[in-house]
Parts: C-alpha cells; sequence; structure tokens
C-alpha cells in the first residue's frame, strides 16, 4: 500500500542559507520509512532488519519552511530482505 506524507524542513535542519543539510534528507526519509511500516501494522522492523544500504539522487536543494512529498512503498522483498523507495 503506498504512503505519502509531508514534513517540514526546520531551522535545524538548514545552514545558514536556510538550505538543508543532506543529513535531514536522511530524517525525512526515516520518518517516512518508520510512518509506512507502522501504517501497515509493523512495529519493529528496524530492531530486527537494520539498514545496509541507501542511494540518494539530489535533484534540488530543500528549505526552511518547505513540505516535500515523500512518496513510500514497497519496491521489493524476499528472503532477508525489503526495498522501500521515496519519490
Amino acid at each position: 500500500m503506498p504512503f505519502k506524507a509531508k514534513y517540514y524542513i526546520y531551522w535545524v535542519d538548514t545552514d545558514a542559507a536556510g538550505i538543508a543539510h543532506f543529513t535531514s534528507f536522511l530524517r525525512l526519509v526515516e520518518r517516512a520509512e518508520e510512518d509506512f511500516y507502522r501504517m501497515n501494522g509493523i512495529l519493529h522492523y528496524h530492531s530486527i532488519a537494520p539498514r545496509r544500504e541507501l542511494f540518494i539522487t539530489y535533484t534540488a536543494p530543500l528549505r526552511r519552511v518547505m513540505r516535500p512529498l515523500l512518496n513510500c512503498g514497497l519496491t521489493r522483498s524476499g528472503p532477508g530482505r525489503l526495498g522501500i523507495g521515496l519519490g
């Protein structure tokens, strides 16, 4: 089941120019991913399946007070693996 969320970019997430630091993207991804799991009744996934890979393509900066839309959904699954796509 697809999941969509919007999260604000806060001052604490940005540099002096008001542009979000690249690690802020990771926090948004983690939040959306956890909300996706919660929506699907999976409450403890991170404790049993640590993240092994992460691929990000940055296309534009995020600035303070923006609310980027994150689309989350299952992209692949199999024994010992789960792929989550965010866009």
